[in-house]
């Protein structure tokens, strides 16, 4: 993400490495902008997804043509989407982009999320706002917002605390897929409990129908084009 170059191009790759020896595949990152633009092709059960992954440029990366995340433009995204179209049955489009801490997405974010979506891509999880967004479906697109915080410090950091408290709600995103798409989706609420836990535990009781009701609201904003300009 916009903290991938903190401890240098040797800290984004150690970093990688790390996950790769965890088992995990790791998308986004390489020594030139072609190497992080590589779609990642995981199989299960069948369907084969590919993920591209993609960062804003900012203050931690500096326009570097060096080793760093592939950087989130519109043209890029949509291009790499339709070179890859064939190659997997899901395609999924992580994106780390948007101002933080506000309800809907920016107008620019919801227009490219719609051009990506209509060049191909399946799935759209965007992040970086640190507070939940709203889910949509544009054709047969899922596309979440933003998915907002999860393994976090939300009470513990001042800059997340004087936010709160929605940067201590979240949820887990389940999905039925398919090879012919996103075919239902549900969120499960979490919060992120003050410390020494602060760790995301699955909402009940009120606190759950309460959130499930904000979520349900935040998508509903997403609907409604003056909601979402006024908000910018």
């Amino acid at each position: 993400a916009n903290h991938v170059l903190d401890a240098g191009t040797s800290g984004m790759f150690h970093t990688a490495q790390c996950l790769r020896d965890a088992g995990l595949v790791v998308g986004g990152v390489g020594r030139t902008q072609e190497e992080a633009r590589q779609m990642q092709l995981v199989e299960k059960n069948g369907i084969t997804f590919g993920f591209l992954c993609y960062c804003e440029d900012n203050n931690y990366t500096l326009c570097t043509t060096g080793p760093c995340h592939a950087y989130y433009d519109v043209g890029t995204v949509i291009e790499d989407v339709k070179r890859n179209r064939g190659r997997a049955d899901i395609i999924v489009v992580s994106l780390h982009a948007d101002i933080e801490f506000m309800e809907t997405p920016s107008v620019p974010r919801m227009v490219n999320s719609h051009l990506i979506a209509e060049a191909g891509a399946d799935i759209i999880l965007a992040h970086h706002p640190h507070v939940p967004q709203g889910i949509e479906m544009h054709g047969k697109c899922l596309i979440a917002y933003s998915l907002g915080n999860f393994v976090f410090d939300s009470h513990s950091m001042e800059y997340m605390r004087k936010h709160g408290p929605r940067t201590a709600h979240s949820f887990l995103l389940l999905m039925d897929v398919g090879a012919d798409g996103v075919r239902s989706f549900e969120r499960v609420p979490v919060v992120v409990p003050e410390p020494p836990e602060e760790r995301p535990w699955p909402a009940d009781g009120a606190m759950r129908n309460g959130l499930l009701d904000y979520f349900t609201a935040l998508d509903g904003m997403l609907r409604d084009e003056e909601t979402v300009r006024r908000n910018w």
